[in-house]
């Protein structure tokens, strides 16, 4: 049995034989609770994220640049995406994420050494990750259980991409500014 929300195919988000994906059990329950936006949830463990509204705050806040910086993690990029990808199918955001990214980089005076800026390559290749994990994901699911199940999987962590680039070339300059092919594993496209 499988929780709200998500296919029982979910093997089939196999991204270059990634890990297989296993939701926490307490979805389910979580996702009735979730339905009322009049109740404050405390945040179950392991999760990052209690609400639909407060995504879609982060999504808004980062097209007017008005998100706080210590509020942009990669978390809140994660989350971004998939609101927008869920929400706003019109925005194209494959396209014009990193465009965003960058716009509210230069707004917030993000300096160039900021871990934080946009990083081109890992980008990109998180859109396309984001992407193929929605596929396997009910599109009744409400959004926080989405963002909260993408978090939580394994796709989600940076880590990941070592899977598929080295660290020298993930985290190189070049890598920074423009996307670069893996250099240890292809990706499903």
């Amino acid at each position: 049995m499988h929780p709200p929300g998500v296919h029982s195919n979910l093997s089939l988000l196999a991204l270059s034989n990634a890990p297989r994906l296993r939701p926490a059990p307490d979805l389910a329950a979580r996702a009735y609770a979730s339905r009322s936006p009049f109740v404050a949830h405390p945040r179950p463990a392991g999760d990052v994220f209690c609400s639909n509204a407060e995504i879609r705050r982060i999504g808004e806040r980062l097209l007017d640049h008005s998100l706080p910086r210590a509020e942009w993690t990669h978390a809140a990029c994660c989350a971004a995406v998939i609101y927008f990808m869920r929400e706003k199918p019109e925005m194209d955001v494959k396209h014009r994420m990193p465009t965003m990214i960058r716009a509210y980089d230069a707004a917030t005076g993000a300096p160039d050494a900021d871990p934080a800026r946009c990083h081109e390559t890992i980008t990109q290749v998180m859109l396309h990750v984001i992407q193929r994990f929605l596929t396997v994901v009910d599109e009744h699911a409400s959004l926080v259980d989405a963002v909260n199940l993408f978090l939580r999987s394994p796709f989600a962590r940076i880590d990941y991409l070592l899977l598929f680039y080295s660290r020298e070339r993930l985290f190189s300059a070049e890598a920074r500014r423009r996307f670069v092919e893996p250099d240890v594993r292809a990706m499903a496209r």
